[in-house]
């Protein structure tokens, strides 16, 4: 996974906040999606893999960032512990640039399929909620 992490052209870093939210949003519209294209025969195995490996390091980094963002906005939440503080750090570039992996993967589909009207449903599904995860929480950053 991490050999690959990149592989969108660009290594990205975002605030805490930002990575929060990325966190969040992948959880609330990639991760539900995930199960329909992992069974999928015509979505392609690059694909899968990428967004496989963004709800994964989600699923690892959620709570050391949710923790350096609350501890950072108030002075009663306990301090992260290193452990945290540096996983939290890492989810920093780790996040964003396995979201961008993932949508550069998915627009080289796009354009390899002639369009995105034939991307099979379940690409589409999370075309769509990679794109809204973008919106939300990177409106600036191009792809």
């Amino acid at each position: 996974m991490v050999s690959s992490l990149g592989t969108g052209g660009a290594i990205l870093t975002v605030s805490a906040p930002v990575a929060q939210a990325i966190a969040v949003t992948v959880t609330a519209a990639v991760a539900p999606a995930l199960a329909e294209i992992q069974v999928s025969s015509a979505v392609p195995a690059p694909v899968v893999q990428a967004v496989e490996a963004l709800v994964a390091i989600v699923a690892a980094t959620e709570t050391a960032v949710a923790t350096s963002v609350s501890s950072s906005v108030s002075a009663t939440e306990a301090a992260p512990t290193a452990t945290e503080s540096a996983t939290a750090a890492a989810a920093t570039t780790l996040l964003p640039t396995a979201l961008n992996d993932a949508i550069a993967l998915i627009a080289n589909e796009i354009q390899a399929v002639g369009g995105i009207d034939n991307l099979p449903p379940e690409l589409k599904a999370v075309a769509k909620a990679l794109s809204d995860v973008k919106k939300l929480t990177l409106p600036k950053v191009s792809v």
